[in-house]
């Protein structure tokens, strides 16, 4: 049976339940594309990701994330001195055993210094047990690539399940 947690984006125009948050979403040649919004209250004008509500993922069942993507930054409507304290792809997430988003409730790491495989795309891998906030049901995610004016691409995200772990309905 198929993860319902791992997102390939395969299927032209389908956001696989993904939302643009604060930029524009899109779907196209396999891949999910973010194009990054203005942000009034973000230090460099921009503060845009994807946003998946109404989760039912298992938090116990799940090892690690993976994300493999690209990105191409453009100029910031508010250029900054210090670009690497807005430089993280943070992936959030909401549990319900402790709700709401919060940076306790995150994974960080910088866009620039994640390995990249032979295409030249990005992987970030976020091993879940590392934050003690990871329980019960996670019930929204959000991925945010930077704080920069930019447009994003995601070749896939998947949560990997824990050997002996059978995957779940959901998504």
């Amino acid at each position: 049976k198929k993860n319902p947690w791992n997102f390939e984006f395969d299927i032209p125009n389908d956001t696989e339940n993904f939302a643009g948050n604060g930029g524009s979403i899109m779907v196209s040649n396999g891949h999910l594309v973010l194009t990054a919004g203005e942000s009034t209250v973000a230090a460099t004008g921009h503060d845009s990701g994807i946003i998946y509500n109404n989760s039912s993922l298992t938090a116990s069942k799940y090892e690690k994330v993976v994300i493999r993507y690209k990105y191409e930054f453009l100029p910031d409507t508010k250029p900054q001195d210090n670009f690497d304290s807005h430089s993280n792809l943070q992936f959030y997430f909401n549990p319900s055993t402790n709700p709401g988003l919060s940076e306790s409730k995150s994974f960080r790491t910088r866009i620039d210094q994640t390995p990249t495989d032979d295409e030249g795309w990005h992987i970030a891998e976020f091993k879940l047990s590392e934050n003690e906030h990871w329980d019960g049901v996670i019930t929204q995610i959000r991925f945010d690539p930077t704080n920069h004016n930019g447009i994003y691409t995601f070749d896939y995200i998947r949560f990997v399940l824990k050997a002996g772990e059978k995957a779940e309905s959901g998504n």
